[in-house]
């Protein structure tokens, strides 16, 4: 398994960009090749790269996708006022929720793994809370971002992520609960709502910036991969000499 991290971001963004325009190629999505990327050098196959040395890098990259897709602060406060997006994050957090709490609870029973109610409602919830980064590649993407229906899925996406990892917070009180860890988790709870406030604001500033800056993705992914590829040159050299 590689462990330096500038050759496995090289590998990782090349072997992405080459996937993604391959499925564009047959018609597809390019975000599936990109997703099938890290199928093929995770653990389920190659073994060459392990997640967590790149989990960082993936929460960054979500971020910059939001930026990319322009999210200003008109369009975050108009979400509280969109009942359309509302509704469907929401519902969204409870079918998935549901279903994966029966899944959880019923099948792995069936392979001698028996998790209690509470315990599959947890990984559940962990499940129900979509990644937003995927649907708002796809939508930019296929040029659907500022259509009607791409602002009802990021917007959906959104209240789905906030809902569900505040009920999730909530849930997680109530495991090996004592009154200690009741304090500390409900005050985990305050922080994080004033986090999400402080990154909506954050998140506003910033967007502003990197929508002046016109850089288009093909461009930025070039000049990433020249510099991870220099970079490890020059580490490699340094560290045989």
């Amino acid at each position: 398994m590689l462990d330096n991290v500038l050759l496995v971001l090289l590998i990782v963004i090349l072997g992405a960009k080459v996937m993604g325009a391959i499925f564009q190629k047959i018609g597809l999505d390019a975000t599936l090749g990109e997703l099938l990327t890290g199928v093929l050098l995770g653990h389920s196959i190659l073994n060459l790269v392990d997640p967590k040395s790149i989990e960082a890098f993936a929460i960054i990259g979500s971020v910059l996708i939001l930026f990319v897709a322009g999210m200003k602060q008109r369009d975050i406060d108009e979400i509280y006022k969109d009942g359309k997006s509302m509704k469907i994050g929401i519902t969204l957090l409870l079918i998935i929720s549901l279903v994966m709490t029966a899944f959880f609870y019923y099948i792995p029973a069936k392979f001698g793994i028996q998790f209690s109610l509470f315990q599959a409602l947890i990984l559940a919830l962990a499940f129900a809370i979509v990644d937003i980064g995927v649907p708002a590649k796809v939508l930019i993407t296929k040029g659907l971002m500022n259509l009607p229906v791409g602002k009802i899925t990021v917007r959906s996406a959104i209240v789905n992520i906030l809902l569900g990892l505040l009920v999730f917070t909530l849930v997680t009180l109530f495991v090996d609960f004592t009154i200690k860890e009741f304090i500390i988790k409900f005050g985990g709870i305050i922080v994080f709502l004033l986090l999400i406030l402080a990154l909506v604001y954050l998140l506003a500033r910033l967007s502003k910036f990197v929508m002046k800056l016109h850089i288009e993705e093909a461009e930025f992914s070039l000049a990433l991969l020249l510099v991870l590829a220099f970079a490890y040159m020059t580490y490699s050299q340094n560290k045989s000499s």
